[in-house]
């Protein structure tokens, strides 16, 4: 998980290393913290990319993010948002689905794009669909 927190209190940002630190001590998790340099991040889409969403859904299984997140970060696409949640399926067996909003270059040639995707998600065996916000 990635999370980005900000803010303008005095101390926040110690305060956020010692509940890291407590977080990683009781329940065995490995915590990076690290502040982030320059200006805030613009609006989405960036200039000279287009907004798009891309949904995934299949059954639950390791490998569904990276897989999908890696041919989006082969294309130079951006994600700028992902969600995602697991629930019961048919038969009670768990049903993934994960929503991106992505940052597209305009120069990228989308049908390309949606061949590795739908190749991806044929090696996943799950569902991917693209389009333009």
């Amino acid at each position: 998980m990635i999370l980005l927190a900000s803010s303008v209190g005095t101390g926040s940002g110690d305060k956020l290393l010692l509940g890291a630190k407590r977080l990683e001590r009781d329940h065995g998790l490995t915590i990076l913290v690290r502040a982030l340099d320059g200006q805030p991040r613009g609006p989405v889409p960036a200039p000279g990319h287009t907004a798009w969403h891309v949904r995934a859904a299949g059954a639950d299984k390791a490998g569904i993010v990276a897989g999908i997140c890696r041919v989006l970060a082969e294309h130079r696409v951006n994600i700028a948002d992902l969600a995602s949640r697991s629930r019961p399926g048919e038969g009670g067996s768990p049903h993934y689905e994960m929503t991106l909003t992505v940052e597209v270059p305009e120069r990228l040639d989308h049908e390309l794009l949606r061949k590795a995707l739908d190749a991806e998600a044929d090696r996943l065996l799950v569902d991917v669909e693209i389009a333009p916000v």
